[in-house]
């Protein structure tokens, strides 16, 4: 019990900031998915449904699933070192700080509801939890790796080859529906036209992903620096490096499992070309794998240090997400030449009545990108605003 109320203090010394700041809707996809019943999620969205007729509490279910996402890891693991190092994860704020990002809590419980049960033997709970899954997040397909080979390296091979042999039908119907909301986002235009990159080919996508995930997101989930809403994903050698150095020290039974579950929660996405390379709500469970191999590997003393570390870079995440102003600052700094933050902090400091400093975070998306006519007529309204009807046709005339 005493564990549990230490991860509970964890979560909330991390995350609980985000209850009472106003985050929750700074990204442009969290009242989208608010909104918008997804026939693909059905369970994601009745939890939305949920907040809408009580008006209110987005943040509190989000920072309660993650409380139980961290106490059920763990259970599973028995390492309070690796719960109380997700329970503070910076990288866990695109999920905990934001709407949109309750599909990646949702499944997370689920998933790791379904490790537990599978581990004691509580083959019902884990099929229900399973099965739950595939209602929360299309990619909950990686279950169908993650359950047979828990069951494998814990020694139950029959367990093993019955959740395998049942895995490709299920696996071909979830993936189709995940095929096509790939298709989709890479062939809508309105998409496209509002800053977001039109899907690549499948072998440059999974190019793209693989140094995404080697380069951005495994190193960071080990230094978690330079966090982002608009990631760039390149190639970092310095942080990858260190990651391969702290990785090179796991390698205990639960390591193994623990990698196996963060592999398996990252590779889907790199056989869909989505429009967004790497976000990293969608690494979220794969962080709870990493911090299971991670966690098992420190000392009690090392472990009390990188959780503080945890904590006070969690709160800086949280501060970030309170705003849709503090989050896209917060994006186009870390990302100067990326065009969605300038548009989206343009957008922000116009809705805050800021319309100086929206004008110049649209005129930079404009010099990167002059045939983005939504940004053109948002630099017209803002100038016609203030009565500089030259201006506005200057930009119209271009």
């Amino acid at each position: 019990m005493k564990s549990i109320m230490l991860i509970v203090l964890v979560s909330c010394a991390a995350w609980g900031a985000v209850i009472f700041n106003g985050a929750g809707f700074s990204h442009p996809d969290d009242m989208a998915a608010a909104l918008a019943w997804n026939g693909d999620r059905p369970l994601t969205s009745a939890t939305y449904r949920m907040n809408i007729a009580a008006g209110g509490g987005w943040m509190v279910v989000n920072l309660v699933l993650h409380v139980i996402s961290s106490i059920l890891l763990y259970m599973f693991s028995g390492s309070l070192a690796a719960a109380c190092l997700f329970a503070a994860h910076p990288m866990a704020g695109d999920a905990v700080a934001s709407v949109a990002g309750r599909s990646s809590l949702l499944f997370a419980v689920l998933a790791l509801g379904a490790c537990l049960a599978l581990k004691n033997g509580k083959w019902v709970y884990c099929a229900l939890a399973a099965g739950a899954a595939f209602f929360v997040r299309q990619d909950a397909v990686n279950l169908l790796v993650i359950l047979p080979a828990l069951a494998w390296i814990s020694g139950m091979r029959r367990a093993a080859a019955i959740i395998g042999l049942a895995a490709p039908a299920r696996a071909r119907c979830q993936w189709s529906a995940y095929a096509w909301q790939a298709d989709v986002a890479g062939a809508v235009p309105e998409l496209v036209a509002a800053g977001m990159p039109s899907s690549p080919p499948p072998l440059g996508h999974a190019a793209a992903y693989a140094g995404a995930v080697f380069g951005y997101a495994l190193p960071r989930m080990i230094a978690p620096v330079d966090l982002s809403a608009d990631p760039d994903a390149k190639f970092d050698f310095a942080l990858a490096l260190s990651a391969m150095l702290a990785a090179a020290m796991l390698w205990r039974k639960y390591s193994i499992i623990g990698a196996v579950i963060a592999a398996c929660a990252l590779a889907p996405y790199a056989l869909a070309p989505l429009t967004d390379v790497f976000l990293e709500h969608r690494a979220y469970l794969a962080i709870a794998g990493v911090m299971m191999a991670f966690g098992a590997s420190l000392r009690r003393g090392a472990a009390i240090v990188f959780v503080c570390l945890f904590l006070v870079m969690a709160n800086f995440r949280a501060a970030a997400y309170a705003t849709p102003v503090s989050l896209w600052e917060d994006a186009a700094w870390k990302n100067p030449g990326a065009l969605r933050p300038r548009v989206n902090l343009g957008a922000a400091y116009a809705a805050a009545g800021r319309d100086g400093e929206a004008e110049r975070e649209f005129m930079a998306a404009h010099l990167m990108r002059p045939d983005m006519q939504m940004v053109r007529n948002n630099i017209m309204i803002l100038r016609a605003r203030r009565g500089d009807i030259a201006g506005a046709s200057r930009i119209l005339d271009e």
